[in-house]
């Protein structure tokens, strides 16, 4: 399998897991979506508490930043396990070249597609409230919810939540960073990558949450005022909030199961079908770029074909 098949699956892998880590810090938040068993009234107010606290838009936003760092790395590390694999020796410099322009390319092609996609079809309002069904519900009461709606429509409110959400996605990035998520090496080193998130998730959403809290609370130091600080300290010394600090580990386990199984198949749909489109385009123009090329008599096969 040549560098751009390898690239892009392991890739698959850690966006998939990506859109359960940003699920689960934007929810970290706030909250949910309703089941059947709720009333008209109670699914109204968390649907409306999910609006509030721009769940959707933070997990977008992160999304995007997170496929564009990694996009700015990937198509050098494409060219360079050609290089290694020795699948540029029969181009002359002007094809190989056009076929590290065309890697560029390829790059640009899926990348925009991959985002705009996934914004668009996979993390709408409708599967962030689904990916909460029930978790709220479970945990907490109706005058629960509506307090903490009336919260975050509350000038405080609106203000605390607005810098918490630009706190925690410096602390994801910033913990992704660490963890090397936006080096691009080889294909093997890459899927081991992707396969060592997947297992994490897996194995304990709750401790990979966690460790974006622990970012967060060291970046928060510079990040918030002595004020702000104090009233997130405030808040969470109410009985609410000692609520929801008590029971955030069973929630967050929870929500973990539910983005899994609600945004990763629909992510995987759209995964293999903009993979397959822009593969054709790649391995197209790489015939054409090859088309007069010949090693000792015969035509070399191009890379990706």
């Amino acid at each position: 399998m040549f560098a751009v098949e390898s690239l892009i699956l392991s890739l698959h892998i850690s966006l998939n897991r990506l859109l359960v880590i940003l699920v689960l810090s934007a929810l970290g938040i706030s909250c949910v979506h309703a089941r059947n068993s709720l009333t008209s009234q109670k699914s109204a107010t968390i649907k409306k508490l999910i609006e509030a606290t721009d769940v959707q838009r933070f997990v977008a936003e992160n999304f995007e930043e997170f496929v564009t760092r990694y996009q700015k790395n990937w198509p050098e590390g494409v060219i360079a396990d050609y290089r290694a694999n020795g699948l540029f020796k029969p181009l002359s410099p002007e094809k190989t070249a056009e076929m590290e322009k065309l890697v560029h390319e390829f790059s640009d092609h899926l990348f925009s597609r991959i985002k705009k996609r996934v914004v668009n079809e996979v993390i709408t309002q409708e599967n962030v409230e689904a990916v909460s069904a029930s978790v709220y519900d479970k945990y907490l009461t109706e005058d629960e919810i509506n307090r903490l709606l009336a919260f975050s429509q509350s000038p405080t409110g609106k203000k605390l939540i607005d810098r918490i959400l630009k706190l925690r996605s410096e602390a994801v990035l910033a913990d992704l960073q660490a963890r090397g998520a936006f080096d691009v090496s080889s294909p093997e080193a890459e899927k081991a990558k992707g396969e060592q998130l997947n297992r994490e998730l897996e194995r304990n959403p709750v401790h990979v949450y966690q460790q974006v809290l622990a970012r967060e609370k060291v970046l928060s130091q510079d990040y918030l005022s002595g004020d702000e600080i104090r009233e997130l300290t405030a808040v969470s010394q109410t009985p609410l909030g000692k609520k929801l600090t008590e029971k955030s580990p069973q929630m967050m386990a929870e929500i973990a199961v539910n983005a899994s199984k609600v945004l990763g198949p629909r992510f995987e749909e759209v995964f293999r079908e903009e993979f397959g489109e822009q593969m054709k385009f790649f391995q197209q123009r790489t015939r054409e770029i090859m088309k007069d090329t010949t090693v000792r008599g015969s035509t070399k096969r191009p890379p990706g074909n």
